[in-house]
């Protein structure tokens, strides 16, 4: 990856740190050894020894001081044969413990990685984070169609979806602004009065058009107009008159308004500096990452950050990892949570207990940077996609039904946690059954899409929107007050009701929608906000549809 000041600035504090805290490490080792020696009736001690030395192996390996990783590993070994053996220290066993740690103590001053050097080799093994911000100005596309009209339409309706328009209708003009501006996007029209072919436009306009994705739209959609616009390189083809839901698909992964969220992990690790290690590694490949040191607070973590994985420790003080994977399994909301056991531990007895306890892989410290990425992203981004079978609506991409409801009762709670607010939005399509009815549900289809579309366009990438059912939406608006929610649904209303969308025969026609607002904390579960909000939806119907109304 590229380097990052902020990046070398958090490996070089992580490593610093583990170094500086090796002298009281040891002393601790001692200090529980001899503690045991003077009363054996303390076997915990023992426990807590192994799992010092466990951490060191780990924390040596990571962070580039092999000797000790590999003396600690001695001193763990010789630590598990006293528990296993289960006597009584005598002269022999102190003698070993005592060469054993003396080692370890000479371990610091044996070869170890210069801080420079680890830190370069960490930052080349990152992947490169992919992008994952949506553009925060409005993306400008440009239009060259020498038909005014269809032209200025289009413009109307790609600006309602967020797009800065401008329309030319010759190549002159549009030549003379491509010198001053450089668009997002550029959608052409294949039968320019300078000339019909695809080839010949895209040549004259080649210099000014390096790395600006084109689209092209046409009247003739025989299979030798889309071969022209596939052989100079365009994006897509779209026949006029235009599905807009489609184009604007388009439009949203080319000028990156789509984005994918950053994965989500849940690291729980109880050693600091290997929990915030294997944090900054995941940060800088593009994740969002939540660490808890206490995994005694697992299901509230998880609950904060809705993860995508969980990635944990084996060794822990109060709860094993063998364990914790044994309590989240339990809960219904997690069957299917990846869980990714990360530990020092090689033994393939033990990987398959973590297996068989409800773990998903299990990956062996230290690992290459680039390793535990792929691990995390190949496991994380299959389980976001099997989630995403069952919980998206298969029309219009959205939440479904039952998903969007188990979201607001996460996000209820949470803002009880918070002290935040929220408000609940149910939207209504007014008179569907007579678009449906009048012009063939294929039709009623592409309505649903194009207000779903405009939904996810207009409000925050952190809002939630789902399709409760039919021509039914629900959406979450976080931290806004109901007044605030009044106008950003105002403004969706206004736009969809400028929306035009096409019959089957080409025909046009626009249609309205009506909203109804309720928030939290004035109505403090899931059954009385949804409640709330389906009244006001009630009531802006029966004040005469097309309009917002909340309840306060």
């Amino acid at each position: 990856m590229e380097l990052n000041a902020d990046f070398v600035h958090r490996l070089s504090g992580l490593r610093s740190a583990f170094g500086d805290q090796l002298e009281s490490k040891f002393l601790d080792l001692n200090v529980r050894w001899r503690q045991w020696v003077a009363d054996p009736k303390q076997a915990g001690l023992l426990v807590d020894m192994r799992r010092a030395a466990h951490s060191l192996v780990g924390g040596g390996a990571t962070f580039g001081f092999p000797a000790i990783s590999d003396r600690a590993r001695v001193l763990e070994t010789f630590v598990k044969s006293v528990i296993a053996a289960n006597e009584s220290p005598d002269s022999e066993i102190d003698a070993n413990f005592r060469f054993l740690f003396g080692e370890l103590m000479a371990a610091r001053d044996l070869p170890s990685l210069d801080p420079e050097t680890w830190v370069k080799s960490q930052i080349e093994d990152v992947p490169d984070s992919p992008s994952n911000e949506p553009n925060e100005v409005s993306p400008r596309v440009f239009i060259i169609d020498a038909d005014p009209d269809s032209g200025s339409n289009l413009s109307a309706q790609l600006s309602h979806f967020g797009y800065t328009m401008s329309h030319f209708t010759g190549l002159n003009d549009a030549e003379v602004a491509l010198r001053e501006v450089t668009p997002s996007a550029i959608i052409l029209e294949m039968e320019l009065p300078e000339g019909s072919s695809a080839e010949f436009v895209a040549n004259r306009l080649s210099n000014l058009l390096a790395g600006v994705p084109v689209f092209f739209w046409s009247r003739d959609v025989s299979f030798s107009r889309r071969l022209e616009a596939v052989r100079v390189g365009s994006r897509g083809f779209f026949a006029k008159p235009v599905d807009i839901t489609a184009l604007v698909d388009a439009l949203d992964v080319a000028t990156h308004i789509t984005v994918d969220e950053p994965l989500r992990v849940l690291i729980v690790d109880d050693s600091p500096a290997i929990l915030n290690y294997h944090a900054a590694i995941l940060d800088a490949a593009g994740m969002k990452t939540h660490v808890l040191s206490n995994p005694l607070k697992t299901l509230e973590a998880l609950h904060d950050c809705d993860p995508d994985l969980m990635l944990c420790d084996l060794y822990m003080p109060e709860c094993s990892g063998f364990e914790l994977a044994r309590v989240v399994r339990q809960e219904a909301n997690y069957n299917t949570l990846p869980i990714v056991f990360l530990s020092v531990e090689e033994s393939y007895d033990k990987h398959l207990v973590g297996l068989k306890e409800g773990g998903d892989d299990f990956l062996v410290k230290p690992m290459k940077p680039s390793h535990l990425v792929a691990a995390v992203v190949s496991r994380a981004n299959r389980a976001r996609m099997l989630h995403s079978l069952v919980s998206k609506d298969s029309l219009t991409g959205l939440l479904n039904h039952t998903a969007i409801k188990e979201r607001l009762t996460v996000e209820i709670s949470r803002a009880a946690r918070q002290s935040s607010r929220l408000c609940a939005v149910m939207i209504d399509l007014d008179h569907f059954k007579d678009v449906n009815d009048q012009f063939g549900h294929s039709a009623g289809d592409r309505v649903i899409k194009s207000l779903a579309r405009l939904l996810y366009q207009r409000l925050r990438h952190s809002d939630i929107v789902g399709r409760y059912g039919g021509e039914e939406f629900a959406v979450v608006l976080f931290d806004a007050s109901p007044e605030q929610a009044f106008i950003v649904l105002e403004e969706v209303r206004q736009s969809f009701a400028q929306l035009i969308h096409l019959t089957n025969d080409g025909a046009t026609f626009k249609a309205t929608l009506s909203a109804g607002i309720a928030s939290y904390p004035s109505y403090k579960n899931l059954g009385d906000l949804l409640g709330a909000a389906d009244r006001a939806l009630y009531l802006a119907k029966a004040d005469g549809r097309n309009r917002v109304a909340l309840i306060a």
